[in-house]
């Protein structure tokens, strides 16, 4: 018989490298649209990840303050 049993991970992130990693996202994503050659894809790749690290950050701190 097959036996159910519950398994509990906690993770502890890094904050301060996800805030550079947004940082650095965001600049690239400024310096992106302030440059003259950069496509139309480069922007909205650069803009794509910076919101997700903007949403994974969210989710970090909205986490936190619940537990």
């Amino acid at each position: 018989m097959a036996e159910n049993a519950k398994v509990g991970i906690d993770l502890v992130a890094d904050t301060r490298s996800l805030r550079s990693q947004l940082r650095e996202s965001v600049q690239e994503l400024a310096r992106l649209q302030n440059t003259a050659g950069a496509s139309a894809q480069e922007i909205a790749n650069a803009a794509k990840r910076a919101a997700e690290l903007l949403k994974n950050f969210d989710e970090i701190f909205n986490y936190s303050r619940i537990a």
